[in-house]
């Protein structure tokens, strides 16, 4: 082999790599999005809420009833997007870890295309002194 032709395949091997860790990415991402499950936990602020909601409605305070019902669920829309943005920052850990992994697959592949160019200049350096 030439070097041209070590160079192309390298290049070659280099950009099938880089696809394969792109399809990759994309599939990880869409199975995190699928199974990483959203922890809602009710506070114990919203529990209280919700109790004294129902005795409110036991004891028919219907006004009040209403104001602890927009409460509660202003408090859960806040404890959803919580769990939310967590769910998020788990998937985007993940992410991260894989964007490293792929880095480093790739670190070894460029090491070894260079060890593989540098044994090649040395075997031509070689036939050219016999």
């Amino acid at each position: 082999q030439n070097i041209d032709e070590l160079e192309q395949e390298a290049c070659n091997i280099e950009e099938e790599m880089q696809e394969r860790h792109k399809e990759e990415a994309v599939s990880v991402e869409e199975e995190l999005r699928r199974v990483v499950p959203m922890k809602k936990k009710m506070t114990t602020q919203h529990l209280n809420y919700k109790k004294a909601l129902e005795t409110l409605v036991k004891q028919k305070d219907y006004m009040e009833a209403n104001r602890m019902k927009a409460l509660c669920d202003q408090l859960e829309k806040a404890e959803i997007s919580k769990a939310y943005q967590e769910k998020e920052q788990r998937i985007k850990f993940f992410m991260s870890q894989l964007e490293h992994r792929h880095k480093n697959e790739l670190n070894v592949l460029r090491k070894r295309i260079g060890t593989g160019r540098e044994e090649l200049l040395q075997a031509k350096v070689l036939e050219l002194e016999k």
